[in-house]
């Protein structure tokens, strides 16, 4: 009798791990949709040099030449950014790869209601409270920066990734902490690829 009812427990909990899988799963399509119709439209870059530096890089890439900007051997080491955007030139049409970026950048930022709803959870240990700071924290308006050719649109999705693995790292006592303190260095080491302020998460780890 009591493995019956431990193994209906389990199976009540699967059902119900799966459905906040969907409704997450519905959560990021929808962001990653509405996003994404927002920061579809031509563009150009008339004033950020930051964006033509990651653009000319991604592009220089895409087409085998290295970090390249105009042509010109750059030491720039910041290029996690610039990866991530080398699927859009693989159109040849200059308007779409601008187009196709936007979309990228849609599905890089709505990617950050997984580590939010996870961080919420594990904090606060309350299912009507993790939905609510997570709705509410895909409505900042960090979220425009798909309008941009910016790495803010990856640090934001890895920042909240690496404060989940952290706070699994203090909170966990099993052998478990060292994968995810393994984990934790490999999101560290991507996010300086993206940016030096990074550096501000190893020492708070630290502190």
């Amino acid at each position: 009798m009591k493995k019956r009812f431990v193994s209906c427990v389990c199976k009540m909990n699967d059902v119900v791990c799966k459905h906040q899988f969907i409704t997450l799963f519905c959560l990021f399509t929808a962001c990653f949709l509405i996003w994404g119709i927002i920061a579809d439209y031509d563009k150009i870059i008339p004033v950020y040099p930051d964006e033509l530096r990651y653009f000319e890089i991604a592009k220089s890439i895409a087409n085998g030449d290295g970090i390249q900007i105009y042509n010109a051997d750059s030491g720039f080491q910041k290029i996690l950014y610039s990866l991530i955007l080398v699927p859009a030139f693989l159109f040849k049409n200059s308007f779409v790869q601008v187009r196709v970026i936007a979309w990228i950048n849609s599905a890089v930022l709505a990617s950050s209601v997984f580590p939010i709803y996870l961080l919420s959870k594990e904090i606060l240990n309350n299912k009507k409270w993790t939905w609510i700071i997570t709705l509410f924290t895909v409505t900042m308006p960090a979220f425009v920066n798909t309008n941009y050719f910016m790495s803010e649109n990856i640090f934001f999705s890895l920042s909240i990734w690496m404060m989940y693995v952290f706070w699994k790292i203090f909170s966990t006592e099993s052998r478990k902490k060292v994968i995810y303190s393994a984990i934790g260095g490999i999101l560290s080491y991507l996010a300086y690829l993206n940016k030096e302020i990074e550096r501000m998460y190893e020492r708070l780890a630290k502190a």
